[in-house]
């Protein structure tokens, strides 16, 4: 007991005098504070706005869905399906003199750091600003800055140090990140029209895939695809396929795109028309998507396979096309593999791999802005600053004595 006491005390000692010291040295880098250029108020436009800042919790989900059907920049990304999965998810919402919901921003906030973590927090966002169409597109362009300057505004009075607007938004929105921000970077995804026959979609496919399909056929590959909550049953198989492939992809591919079975359900269970598709060989699971949908589109949101068996069978290119023909036939147009590089990568680069795999289906490559800007620039080189010490020993063993009685939750992916 009296060494267990010890213990407690050394613990809650170090931590103490970490926390003083880091907090000491923190309030010396708010000088670094950075603001976007050219303010823009809300005043310059016709109308007069109402802004608010609403947790996810608390929105109206029906009112918010709505909106987003009649923006033209909106994805799954930005429902309130996908944003009830996080913690810490708000959204700005701007309403006009008639109280209707004209333009809003969905993102969340997270601690990036142990112990001092609230002092170290980074916000993303799935999409740019998302404005109706009632708008032109001179005060739309003017409505998104008004927001994102009121975004940043909220952002620094919470400790956020940097501001993401990441590769799932579908903007294009260049010029307004380069004018607020001076940052923009291209991202890009891939979809395929899916309103063709099934000869025709099978004949957009290039020749590698076609064949790969046939084989799978051949090896008799069968694909299961359950909607919704009836879609638990194959779960605990898509886990199975997550685990095979990140340990055959352990030295490059992060444990932090492993889904929990808990986060999956909660996908399934506030998505509307969401879908997990297995295909498999002989009863074993071979591939697997996690599917979900927004307007006309489906979204080939998550993938697993088993390296082993995939190779074997090509299951994971028969379970593409037969969900591109199921998702047809549910009335979706669209289909979209979510997410390829700019560039071909070279066949070194681990990526290699998954782009050629997209690129086999012979869809569209369409190119979206996203940007990244640093609120408190000295707290953000802090942070990378501490990723040298991430696999130093000593470090690891003060991290997990100042850890120890200081329960740390863990993040939403």
């Amino acid at each position: 007991m009296i060494n267990t006491d010890l213990s407690a005390w050394i613990d809650g000692c170090i931590y103490e005098a970490f926390h003083r010291v880091i907090e000491k040295y923190i309030l010396k880098m708010d000088s670094a504070i950075t603001s976007p250029q050219k303010v823009i108020y809300a005043k310059h436009l016709k109308d007069d706005f109402g802004i608010s800042v609403v947790s996810i919790p608390n929105i109206d989900a029906h009112e918010w869905d709505a909106f987003l059907n009649k923006t033209q920049e909106s994805s799954y990304f930005s429902t309130s399906a996908w944003w009830k999965t996080f913690k810490n998810a708000y959204v700005l919402q701007v309403r006009n003199k008639n109280r209707e919901l004209v333009a809003g921003i969905p993102f969340r906030i997270l601690e990036v750091i142990p112990i001092i973590g609230k002092f170290f927090k980074f916000s993303w966002c799935d999409s740019s600003v998302l404005v109706t169409d009632t708008y032109s597109q001179k005060d739309a362009y003017t409505l998104k800055k008004m927001v994102f300057l009121k975004l940043v505004s909220f952002l620094k009075k919470r400790n956020v140090i940097v501001l993401n607007v990441s590769s799932k938004s579908v903007s294009h929105d260049k010029e307004l990140f380069l004018e607020l921000f001076d940052s923009s970077t291209k991202c890009a995804t891939i979809v395929n029209d899916i309103t063709l026959s099934d000869d025709d979609l099978y004949a957009s496919f290039k020749k590698g895939k076609r064949y790969a399909i046939r084989k799978a056929l051949k090896n008799q590959v069968e694909v299961k695809v359950k909607e919704g909550e009836d879609a638990f049953s194959l779960i605990a198989d898509y886990c199975h396929l997550q685990e095979k492939m990140f340990a055959h992809k352990s030295a490059y591919y992060s444990r932090i795109y492993y889904k929990s079975a808990r986060y999956l359900k909660n996908i399934l269970s506030h998505s509307p028309r969401s879908y997990v598709a297995i295909a498999y060989y002989q009863g074993q699971p071979v591939a697997g998507n996690i599917m979900v949908s927004h307007k006309d589109m489906i979204y080939a949101y998550l993938g697993a396979s088993d390296n082993e068996l995939n190779r074997a069978t090509d299951g994971s290119s028969l379970l593409e096309f037969e969900m591109m023909k199921f998702a047809r036939d549910k009335g979706f147009k669209q289909y979209d593999l979510v997410g390829i590089t700019i560039e071909k990568p070279d066949k070194s680069d681990p990526l290699y791999g998954i782009y050629s795999y997209k690129i086999g289906f012979g869809g569209e490559i369409r190119q979206y802005d996203s940007c990244g800007y640093s609120i408190r620039k000295r707290r953000y080189l802090f942070v990378w600053w501490l990723r040298k010490f991430e696999t130093n020993p000593l470090a690891l063993k003060i991290y997990q004595a100042i850890n120890r009685n200081h329960h740390i939750n863990d993040n939403d992916t």
